[in-house]
């Protein structure tokens, strides 16, 4: 793993998406994991840690960015939370 980039949705990063969407409508949209099956996948996830973040070594770090789009949904965010509060 070389970092992880946050973002939204339906913003196309390279790599692996880390969230997928379990629930729609307050309705599974697939079976659950069995227990066996969640293990595996969280070790083969620890697998690709960098042995630093992996033995919990002090001061270790990982990088992480924010993507264009999140910062985008953000700024509009902002200013739309300005705008309401000029007006009160």
């Amino acid at each position: 793993m070389a970092g992880d980039t946050l973002s939204v949705e339906n913003d196309d990063q390279d790599g692996e998406a880390l969230i997928h969407r379990v629930m729609q409508a307050g309705k599974r949209v697939s079976p659950s994991q069995t227990l066996d099956e969640i293990r595996k996948h969280a070790a083969r996830g620890l697998q690709f840690l960098p042995t630093p973040l992996r033995e919990l070594e002090p001061g270790a770090t990982y990088p992480v960015q924010v993507g264009e789009a999140l910062v985008d949904v953000a700024a509009e965010f902002d200013r739309r939370l300005t705008e309401q509060e000029r007006k009160r």
